[in-house]
Formats: structure tokens, C-alpha cells, sequence
């Protein structure tokens, strides 16, 4: 593998890493507005419930499009230049209508749950219809990111984080209320997405087209076996949610600020390389070099066991001090800190392994071998549940977090075997 591959993908990752620090400055500033205006409280529990189900949807529907778009447009554009613009296009349209059925959907739904959401109620349906536009948008803005992204424009990755937390901080410190929260990362999010538009629209790269029939059947049936490992997968952190709503008041709310607090690393470490090494490994792929695509790997997994580990040393030792440092003031006390920093040490384990199976899923989607990833989000569902029924009886609330990190290294494993194995064949 050139020296000059190598600088590329570190100075990529770098300048990602750089953006991520300054979104989770902001990000861990929004955690403090939230938590000197609310604490721990039913409802921030409420909140927290009804944003879940939005994001649930956009990271099922879209996570798993950038993995299996991304290859195949690859392909298609070495092979015709004008099917590949089709395919591209035709994805594109076809998002599009599919999250505004869903905005549709949620709004609905959520009307028929007024009694789950009463800090909503003196606005419950404009409350529903940004929770539903927030689909739509959300959806949009991770499309377009990773059309960036595939760009190599990295320079956008993380600007959403920071648009987002800005709006949120903002309108809690004019109006401090829940309502305050989801304004903001709605406006936040649509201010983010209309730039990132404007950006592709530059090159003139995206339009609405309804020519169906340019999506062909290996696309179709690549997403379909990641959006199936997506909807198992991602179901973990709602299923966490809702076993955590039945141990009492105030535990979802301390369960995110546990998870958000662990995110900032997991985040910036996902951002960092997880986000680069997609179109990299796509183009090694298509050029055959199933070489540099093993060292590659190496020296990316090389790195994020290294840099966790350090963090999670910090974590264990100094973790009471940071989420006090960081959450400690207004609504949040001295109590709230003893339940959520037990819960970040049990959360920050996964560290190594979350981000390690990000890039070991981004390869195994180069290599189109999806349907091992299905199986094994599959597993990791069951066992997560499994787990947290168990954990729970065990260590409460904490168990829910142990649990995930539990999960985090199977997936790890089983991904890793089915690398090996796809690697091995190549290079033999």
C-alpha cells in the first residue's frame, strides 16, 4: 500500500476529527443546557420517548444506503457513466418519497398517542408534525452527507451536530422548555440540510427523478439485507429505552445523558474513520487492490483500539469527575451525577468495539456480503435483549448499559470472522 494512500486517508480522517471536536464541544454544551434547565425529570423521560421513534426511522432507512449505494455507484460509473447519473438520481427520488410516507405516518401516530406525550400537549400537533418532518429532514441531510462524503468533501461530516446543538441552546436559555429542545434540533437540522442541497446543487448532481426501473436488483437486494441488520440493530437502543421507561421515572432521561456522554467519543471516532473508510475501501474494490484494502484495515483497527483504550481508563478513573464537570449545575445534582456516571463507565466499553465494527460493516458492504450482516444484527438483537433482561435483575439500570457494550464485542467478533474470511479468498 502506498505512503501516499495512507497520508490521504489519515489527513481525511484528521481534518473529520478536527470538525468532530468542535460539534462535540457544542454538543456537550447543549448537555449542560439541558441539564441545568431539566435534570432528571419525567419530562425530559418524554421527550427523550417521543424523539426516539423519528430517529429510529431515519437510522434504519438511511444508514444502511450509504453502504449499499455507495459500491454499487461506484461500479456503475466505471462501467456507464449516464446508468450510473439514472441510478443515482432514481435512489435519490425514491428516499424522498418514502420519508415524506413515513413524516406522514409518524404524525399520525403520534396524535393517537396523546396520553404517552402530555408535556407536549398544549401543541401536540405541531409537536407531532416536526417530530415528523424531522424524518424527512434528518433522512435528507445523511443522503446528502454521504453523497459528500463518497465527494471526499469530509469538510460537512460533522457540521450538523454544531448547527443543531447552536439552535437548541439558544431557544432553552430564551424559552426554557422541553417544546425549546425539539425546536431547535428541528430548525437546527433544516438550516444544516438546505446547505448541504445547495452544495450538491452546485455540481448539479441531484434531482428528483422517478426512472424506477435505473435502480437495478443488486442494489435492491444489498439494501434490502443491510436495512434489515439496520431495523435489528438499531431497534437495541429502543428497546433499551423502553425497558429503562418500566424501572421508574427519570431512568431514560439518565440513560441518555449516559449514552449521549459516551457518543461524544464514539461519535468523533465514528466521524473520524468510520466516514472515510467507506469510499476508500469502495475504490480499492473496484481497482482489485485487495492488498492495500488488508493493511488498510490493520492500520485503521490498529488505532481504534489504541485511542479507546486510553479513554476508557479516564472513564474509569476520573468519570465521576467529568460528568459532574460537564452536567452538575441548575437541575442536574449531586445524585443525578452517582447515576449517570456509573453508567457511562459500563457504556464506554463498547468504545473499541462500536467503532471497530463501524469500519469492519463498511467493508463488508464493499464486498457485498450483506447478508452476513443481517444475520448477526438478528443475533445481536435477541442476545441484547437476552442480556438486558438479565443485567437488569442484576445491577438495574446500569445492566442496560453493560448490556449494549456486551453486544457492541460480539458484533465486533462476528464481524471480524466474516472479514477474515472475505480477505482470505481475495488474497489467495
Amino acid at each position: 500500500m502506498s505512503s501516499k494512500l495512507i497520508a490521504k486517508f489519515l489527513s481525511a480522517s484528521l481534518l473529520i476529527a478536527g470538525i468532530g471536536i468542535l460539534a462535540r464541544v457544542f454538543s456537550l454544551l447543549k448537555e449542560l443546557a439541558i441539564a441545568d434547565a431539566f435534570g432528571l425529570s419525567e419530562s425530559l423521560d418524554q421527550y427523550y420517548l417521543a424523539v426516539m421513534v423519528p430517529m429510529f426511522l431515519v437510522t434504519v432507512l438511511t444508514n444502511p444506503l450509504a453502504s449499499s449505494f455507495i459500491p454499487r455507484y461506484n461500479v456503475l460509473k466505471k462501467e456507464d457513466a449516464t446508468r450510473a447519473t439514472r441510478f443515482y438520481n432514481s435512489v435519490f427520488s425514491v428516499l424522498f418519497i418514502v420519508l415524506c410516507a413515513f413524516s406522514c405516518l409518524f404524525l399520525l401516530g403520534f396524535l393517537l398517542m396523546e396520553d404517552k406525550f402530555m408535556v407536549f400537549s398544549k401543541q401536540l400537533f405541531l409537536s407531532g408534525l416536526l417530530l415528523g418532518l424531522l424524518v424527512l429532514i434528518q433522512g435528507m441531510s445523511n443522503h446528502f452527507l454521504a453523497i459528500l462524503e463518497h465527494k471526499k468533501q469530509f469538510v460537512y461530516t460533522a457540521l450538523g451536530g454544531v448547527f443543531s446543538s447552536t439552535f437548541i441552546i439558544l431557544l432553552i436559555y430564551l424559552v426554557p422548555s422541553i417544546s425549546s429542545i425539539l425546536y431547535g434540533l428541528v430548525l437546527g437540522s433544516l438550516v444544516f440540510t438546505l446547505m448541504l442541497f445547495g452544495v450538491l446543487q452546485n455540481d448539479n448532481s441531484t434531482r428528483l427523478s422517478f426512472n424506477f426501473e435505473a435502480i437495478d436488483l443488486t442494489f435492491k437486494k444489498e439494501y434490502a439485507f443491510l436495512f434489515l441488520g439496520s431495523l435489528f440493530m438499531g431497534s437495541t437502543f429502543l428497546v433499551d429505552q423502553l425497558m429503562a421507561e418500566a424501572l421508574g421515572a427519570e431512568s431514560v432521561s439518565a440513560l441518555n445523558y449516559g449514552f449521549r456522554l459516551i457518543s461524544l467519543f464514539t461519535g468523533l471516532a465514528t466521524l473520524a474513520i468510520g466516514k472515510v473508510a467507506l469510499p476508500y475501501f469502495s475504490n480499492l474494490k473496484v481497482e482489485q487492490d485487495f492488498k492495500s484494502i488488508n493493511e488498510l484495515l490493520q492500520r485503521i483497527l490498529l488505532l481504534v483500539f489504541v485511542g479507546p483504550a486510553a479513554v476508557i481508563l479516564g472513564i474509569w478513573f476520573y468519570g465521576e469527575w467529568f460528568v459532574s464537570l460537564v452536567l452538575e449545575r441548575g437541575a442536574f445534582n449531586a445524585d443525578d451525577t452517582n447515576k449517570v456516571q456509573e453508567l457511562l463507565l459500563y457504556y464506554s466499553f463498547q468504545l473499541p468495539f462500536y467503532v471497530g465494527g463501524v469500519v469492519l460493516v463498511r467493508l463488508v458492504s464493499v464486498f457485498q456480503q450483506n447478508k452476513r450482516v443481517l444475520m448477526i444484527s438478528g443475533s445481536n438483537m435477541v442476545l441484547n435483549v437476552a442480556l438486558n433482561y438479565w443485567l437488569i435483575q442484576v445491577m438495574g439500570l446500569a445492566g442496560i448499559a453493560l448490556s449494549t457494550s456486551l453486544v457492541y464485542f460480539c458484533s465486533f467478533v462476528l464481524l471480524w470472522l466474516t472479514v477474515r474470511k472475505a480477505l482470505a479468498t481475495k488474497l489467495n
